[in-house]
């Protein structure tokens, strides 16, 4: 993958994924196995094909996309949910956490 000129500045956005333990092992042997740095770094890889396959208009990579990636991706608005979906969790604020493990709040 080719990596794009951005503005030093930091046009970025960043994407939290929340996954399974499983998953992350499974993530955590491809990435021991293919030699990535992180599995943040085989997200990339993995938003990047995405990205080439779902909006080619805007891609500025003008290498020929393999057949494997394109079918990968090929049902993908008519796919079904195949994930489990995680919704993040708020931090409760420490007096709801306290009241939780048995500690009574003084009301002045």
């Amino acid at each position: 993958m080719q990596k794009r000129n951005k503005n030093p500045a930091g046009d970025f956005k960043k994407s939290v994924v929340r996954i399974d333990l499983d998953d992350w092992k499974r993530l955590d042997a491809i990435k021991a196995k293919y030699k990535f740095k992180s599995i943040y770094e085989i997200m990339q890889y993995l938003v990047g094909a995405f990205l080439r396959v779902a909006d080619p208009e805007h891609e500025e990579n003008d290498d020929p996309i393999p057949d494997e990636i394109t079918e990968m991706f090929s049902d993908f608005a008519q796919a079904e949910r195949q994930f489990n979906y995680s919704k993040p969790k708020r931090a409760l604020p420490q007096h709801v956490k306290d009241e939780k493990n048995g500690q009574l709040r003084f009301k002045f």
